[in-house]
């Protein structure tokens, strides 16, 4: 089940503000913020990066 914005914002310790800003593009995030990212999501950081080769 996916997380809410807020459940995401838990899990990374911030506000849900900055995640509702990142999910629609408004922030970015650096390396180290991306790994968190995708940790918190249960996503393999590798994976991620060879969906975005393909694309």
């Amino acid at each position: 089940m996916p997380l809410t914005i807020r459940e995401l914002a838990e899990k990374l310790d911030t506000a849900h503000s900055i995640i509702g800003k990142i999910e629609i593009g408004e922030r970015k995030l650096d390396v180290v913020e991306w790994l968190q990212y995708c940790q918190a999501l249960n996503a393999d950081p590798f994976d991620c990066l060879k969906r975005l080769k393909q694309e």
